[in-house]
């Protein structure tokens, strides 16, 4: 029974946030990614998906690409990027000769696809960089230590009634969340790619948009897709504190955009 419960939590976890999107790729161009893999997708003009692979801390990485049946081609920025001239014998890590990397010709690119590739090496370049440290930004009762877990169907439940509080006072706030969303430059790229494959299915996005007490009472009411993109929306960040404190207190959200009235929607108000 262990056995069996600990398998069906790997696969139902490969459909949970960002596993879902790398399982949803990995499905589509038939590779199984590391959850610690860049991976990055984009769509182009003619509806063909590219999809950038990297394992970090790697200076080569490998384009798939519909167009190209899904066949792994190993490319970097400099063969990317500087095609039009001939590259030298230069031999990299793991024996990789930069002639036995694609150039942007031999795969057909186009100048926005070449953009974006280069976009994806110089952020995961900025990933594999070793983070300074930061200082907390206000979480409850922080303490400096390693913030609390929480049970994920609590701490869900929790969320979406939050959510479904504010919706009722604001019906208008998916709308205002999506444009305060969209204003933001500085959203992460692991993000951006999380949108692509919740925003294309029609099903998950009108659960959002008719997002309420009404037709969702409980987490089981809605599809973990549909949720996943409604906390996208609305909210930037969460911020768990120690799990001594009140749930209202252990558990602390941002939103996209900033509630009004704190107190009105806190749980057990008036």
């Amino acid at each position: 029974m262990n056995s069996f419960v600990a398998q069906a939590r790997g696969y139902v976890g490969r459909y949970r946030d960002r596993e879902s999107v790398l399982t949803h790729l990995g499905e589509m161009s038939g590779v199984e990614f590391d959850s610690v893999d860049h991976v990055l997708h984009f769509v182009n003009g003619d509806d063909e998906d590219l999809i950038f692979w990297q394992r970090p801390g790697e200076t080569v990485a490998t384009l798939l690409l519909s167009t190209q049946d899904w066949e792994p081609a190993l490319v970097s920025l400099e063969s990317l990027t500087r095609a039009e001239f001939p590259m030298p014998e230069v031999v990299r890590g793991g024996g990789i000769a930069e002639s036995d990397l694609w150039t942007a010709d031999d795969l057909g690119l186009s100048r926005y696809e070449v953009m974006w590739a280069a976009a994806c090496f110089v952020s995961t370049r900025q990933a594999d960089e070793e983070p300074e440290p930061v200082e907390c930004e206000g979480c409850p009762s922080c303490t400096g230590e390693e913030h609390a877990d929480i049970e994920a169907d609590l701490l869900h439940e929790y969320i979406l009634a939050r959510i479904l509080d504010r919706i009722e006072v604001e019906p208008d706030l998916v709308h205002r969340s999506i444009s305060a969303m969209r204003a933001n430059c500085e959203l992460e790229q692991t993000l951006v790619a999380e949108l692509g494959p919740l925003e294309s299915d029609p099903h998950i996005v009108r659960q959002v948009n008719k997002l309420g007490r009404a037709r969702v009472a409980r987490i089981d009411d809605i599809e973990p897709e549909a949720f996943r993109l409604a906390v996208i929306y609305l909210i930037d960040r969460i911020y768990i504190a120690g799990p001594s404190l009140p749930l209202e207190e252990q558990v602390r959200i941002v939103w996209r955009v900033p509630d009004p009235d704190p107190a009105a929607s806190a749980p057990g108000s008036t």
